[in-house]
C-alpha cells in the first residue's frame, strides 16, 4: 500500500514535508501534483521499485517456452480483439478473443477465469442487443 497525496502545489512550504498521517508512518506516503508535474518521477521510481522492476542488465529474465509462447499467443488475441471492436464493432467476437487472452495468460499464471474477467470488464456494456 501507497498513500498518495496530490495538488501539493496548493500547499505551504510547512505543510508540503509533513507526514499527513502520522499513524502509518511505516506506509510510504508520497506527494505530487499532477498539474506542475511535481513528485511525478519520485511516483514513477516507487512504482517501479514496488513491483520488482530491475533495470537493464542488472538481473536476468527467466522464461520458459511455453511461457514466452503464451504471452506470444496473448498479444495476438489482443490484437485481433482490438481489430474485431474497431473494424466490426462486434462485442461477442471481441469477448471470444479476450476469453481466448485470458486462458493464454492462464497458462502462466494458473490464476482467473475467463468469466471472471469478462464480467469485470463488460460489466457496463451490454453485449447482443
Amino acid at each position: 500500500m501507497t498513500i498518495l497525496f496530490n495538488k501539493i502545489d496548493l500547499l505551504d512550504d510547512r505543510a508540503s514535508g509533513a507526514r499527513i498521517l502520522p499513524a502509518l508512518a511505516s506506509v510510504p506516503q508520497l506527494r505530487i501534483s499532477a498539474s506542475t508535474g511535481a513528485g511525478i518521477d519520485a511516483l514513477r521510481r516507487h512504482l517501479l521499485e514496488a513491483a520488482g522492476y530491475q533495470a537493464e542488465g542488472s538481473g536476468a529474465l527467466s522464461a520458459r517456452r511455453r511461457h514466452l509462447e503464451a504471452l506470444a499467443a496473448t498479444a495476438a488475441h489482443l490484437d485481433s480483439a482490438e481489430r474485431q471492436c474497431r473494424e466490426a464493432g462486434a462485442g461477442e467476437l471481441v469477448a471470444e478473443e479476450l476469453r481466448s487472452a485470458q486462458r493464454s495468460l492462464g497458462e502462466i499464471t494458473g490464476t482467473g477465469t475467463a468469466e471472471e474477467l469478462l464480467g469485470r470488464i463488460f460489466s457496463a456494456f451490454c453485449i447482443g442487443k
